[in-house]
């Protein structure tokens, strides 16, 4: 069965900034190219995307969810994270993660 519909465009853009966490450290790189994967999992017509990104300085790429377009994004997304892992019902910080 074919592929339908089309990638949605991405907030990222060739030539903007990306704004995103690597080896535990903020980081700030321009968006040099950016490449897109089709894969069709389920064997029907709805394929999955995924936006592939190659940043200046960098020689690995990056997927697009985990890039931002701007540094308040990223810290909204963090701050985002850590209420969730501290209100996750049952969990304290002295349980051990099993």
């Amino acid at each position: 069965m074919p592929l339908s519909g089309k990638p949605a465009p991405t907030s990222l853009q060739v030539g903007s900034e990306a704004y995103f966490i690597y080896n535990n450290v903020l980081q700030k790189a321009k968006i040099v190219s950016t490449s897109t994967e089709v894969t069709n999992p389920n064997s029907d017509s709805s394929g999955v995307t995924k936006t592939i990104y190659h940043l200046e300085g960098f020689s690995r790429p990056f997927e697009s969810e985990y890039l931002f377009s701007s540094y308040q994004l990223l810290l909204t997304y963090q701050s985002t994270l850590v209420g969730i892992l501290i209100d996750f019902p049952g969990l304290t910080p002295s349980d051990p993660l099993e």
